[in-house]
């Protein structure tokens, strides 16, 4: 499981924000695990800052993943040009799932929000 704060994020904020962008990542990554974990599914995690679609792809190579499942919010006016999910389609060598968020469990929304 990868967690990206996009480069832009990190490279113009103050240090404090920085930090409190780090800690609010941690606690999204730990609580996605442990939410896999009580469904009997084992999670690595990963945090990373940069361009999230070059650290995704680093991501699975690095653990050599045979899927990247990618979650996807649904929007007013879909777009696929221009998109991180656009961009994973188009650059990705393994397998790719795009799981939308419509009717998923959404425990983690609230942590999402606090970003």
């Amino acid at each position: 499981m990868v967690h990206v704060i996009p480069e832009r994020i990190v490279s113009n904020a103050a240090d404090s924000i920085a930090r409190s962008k780090r800690s609010q990542q941690k606690r999204l990554l730990v609580d996605a695990a442990d939410i896999l974990d009580r469904r009997g599914v084992e999670a690595q995690t990963i945090a990373a800052a940069g361009s999230p679609l070059r650290e995704i792809l680093q991501a699975a190579d690095n653990v050599a993943a045979d899927l990247i499942v990618v979650g996807r919010r649904q929007r007013q006016r879909p777009s696929l040009t221009g998109s991180l999910t656009a961009a994973l389609v188009r650059s990705a060598k393994r397998d790719l799932l795009l799981v939308s968020y419509d009717g998923c469990d959404t425990r983690l929304e609230p942590l999402a929000r606090r970003r």
